[in-house]
């Protein structure tokens, strides 16, 4: 094998850079040939158009692929932020109540920036599909108009979906608080009846 110092070798480096001009000419031939397919498969979509079932479906397919993303960001954002709320918390006598409500508005908070960048995500990426199939102009305009018009519905369905779990969280957070505190002063109350019986 050539040890990791054949920078300093004039003989080394002639070989590897030998090397390296032949993997260059090798994927510059894959790249060509992508190029081709790619070339013959828009050929074939153009065929099948834009408004047949594979145009819908792999609209469809780009869409689910994004809003995966968008959930899974919104995940990992609310993981990072359990983490951090763990390690570097200053709030020790936090009561349950706000405790609860600030964890759901952080994850009805990660999940709407996911959500927007679903569809920031699918924006532009519904560009590329449409063009991989080689429409007329106001096909491809209508279809991308369409598209986005159904994405950006869903978006708006998850976000009220998502609101509406924040608000019945936050709701059944402050009913059992109050429930809760209700018990604690009848129990008082009842100790302090008690004792000066």
């Amino acid at each position: 094998g050539i040890p990791l110092t054949w920078r300093l070798n004039p003989e080394k480096a002639k070989i590897v850079n030998g090397l390296y001009e032949i993997k260059y000419g090798f994927e510059r031939e894959l790249m060509d040939i992508e190029g081709k397919i790619d070339a013959v498969e828009s050929d074939a979509k153009s065929e099948l158009g834009l408004w047949s079932s594979r145009g819908l479906s792999e609209v469809r397919e780009k869409f689910w692929e994004k809003v995966d993303a968008g959930k899974a960001f919104a995940k990992r954002q609310t993981l990072w932020d359990a983490v951090v709320s763990v390690l570097f918390n200053q709030r020790r006598d936090e009561e349950a109540f706000s405790f609860i409500v600030r964890w759901v508005f952080t994850i009805a908070f990660n999940f709407t920036i996911g959500f927007v960048l679903t569809l920031v995500n699918f924006t532009f990426s519904l560009i590329y599909v449409v063009r991989s199939f080689q429409p007329s102009f106001m096909s491809g305009l209508l279809f991308y108009f369409i598209a986005l018009l159904g994405a950006t519905s869903v978006v708006v369905g998850y976000l009220m979906l998502t609101v509406g779990i924040a608000g019945g969280g936050v709701y059944v957070a402050y009913k059992t608080v109050s429930a809760n505190a209700r018990l604690q002063n009848r129990r008082r109350h009842t100790i302090r009846h008690e004792h000066y019986e």
